[in-house]
């Protein structure tokens, strides 16, 4: 989980399903707590109704380390889960803490393309 959270740093796209489209979109925030990764939106997006409707989806990303497609499932948190995810996460937007909405992605499957194209798999 460490290695995913690192490919996880800077930006990575995360695609959900809206109806019968599929939308793509930047986020820049996910935290590792106890082996589980975060990451963080404001509820009132799209993007958090999309996540509840159909917790399904993939984040694509790429650095030095090559590119990575993660599929997971997205779990709203709340509570004392919620409230260590936060600060962790650390782009929570000033003054909208109650507005915040923290997924725990689950049954995780990262396909890593390393730059001399050896593919691995890491799965949770």
């Amino acid at each position: 989980m460490e290695k995913i959270l690192e490919m996880l740093q800077g930006v990575f796209y995360i695609a959900t399903e809206d109806g019968d489209q599929p939308r793509v979109r930047p986020f820049d925030g996910a935290a590792l707590i106890d082996n589980k990764i975060y990451i963080e939106t404001l509820a009132k997006k799209n993007v958090s109704r999309q996540l509840l409707q159909n917790p399904k989806c993939e984040i694509y990303t790429m650095g030095d380390f090559g590119s990575v497609r993660l599929s997971a499932t997205a779990r709203l948190v709340d509570g004392e889960e919620k409230d260590q995810a936060i600060p962790a996460i650390g782009k929570y937007h000033e003054g909208e803490l109650d507005g915040i909405a923290i997924f725990a992605l689950e049954n995780i499957l990262a396909v890593v393309s390393d730059r001399n194209g050896e593919i691995s798999e890491i799965t949770t």
